[in-house]
């Protein structure tokens, strides 16, 4: 029965949006904290800032949710920075939530048809052959399906890189 109890557990929600004077009491009690009373700050912000940024250094931080997923538009962002290594990781991370290639694929047709034609028509051309092995590399089993769309990734970065 909570009237009896020795402790109180008090939840303050959204944290991230107290104003000035609350927080001010909120930092004093944080860092004088009561023996009888357990405090749990709820914040939907990846990072606490302002007033609040030394919080998490009072507090024991524990994160129960996810911040938003990357999606196969930003693994094309990285491709074009040149950035094979990271759009790889990223490209991991999709077959470890268990996204499958052709998924993928669908996605980076899209982003060669905006992203390549801005390329020579050669270069435009062989990234659009390198797409279609891929395809039919994954569709006949001839290549694992990851690896054929690394393969692809990393043949469509280098054709951007050598603008």
């Amino acid at each position: 029965m909570p009237v009896v109890s020795p402790k109180r557990l008090v939840v303050v929600r959204n944290v991230h949006k107290l104003k000035a004077a609350d927080i001010a009491v909120l930092m004093g009690f944080l860092k004088h904290p009561a023996d009888h009373v357990d405090v749990v700050l709820e914040s939907s912000e990846d990072a606490l800032k302002g007033d609040l940024k030394d919080a998490a250094a009072l507090c024991a931080a524990t994160v129960f949710g996810f911040g938003p997923r990357s999606n196969v538009f930003d693994m094309t962002k990285l491709m074009s920075a040149g950035r094979a290594k990271d759009a790889l990781n990223m490209l991991n991370g999709f077959y470890t939530d268990g996204t499958h290639p052709l998924a993928i694929m669908g996605g980076l047709v899209w982003y060669w048809g905006k992203e390549g034609r801005a390329l020579p028509k050669e270069k435009f051309e062989r990234g659009l052959k390198s797409l279609e092995e891929a395809d039919l590399n994954i569709k006949r089993s001839r290549l694992e399906p990851e690896y054929a769309v690394e393969k692809v990734v990393v043949e469509l970065t280098g054709l951007l890189r050598s603008r």
